[in-house]
């Protein structure tokens, strides 16, 4: 896998990661815990919510065991090499 340059890496901020005026103190925490949950666990966090539904239970015992770091809800994907 290549490394992540850092003018893909603005790429990518420039396209998905801004934050829009008036967001939510809350926001960078959230998308923290969904890209920690993703990359934890190898899966985007797409597949993650579809699988916590199926197991809640073990899914929130995940989010606790992280310390709340742990969100499976859409909103996060893998980026594995853009080279």
């Amino acid at each position: 896998m290549d490394p992540l340059t850092l003018a893909q890496a603005n790429t990518i901020i420039d396209h998905a990661l801004q934050r829009d005026d008036g967001a939510s103190m809350f926001r960078v925490d959230i998308a923290t815990g969904k890209a920690w949950a993703a990359v934890s666990m190898g899966a985007s966090s797409r597949a993650l919510s579809e699988r916590a539904t199926g197991n809640p239970n073990f899914y929130v015992s995940l989010a606790a065991t992280a310390q709340g770091k742990f969100l499976a809800q859409t909103g996060a994907v893998l980026i594995m090499g853009l080279g």
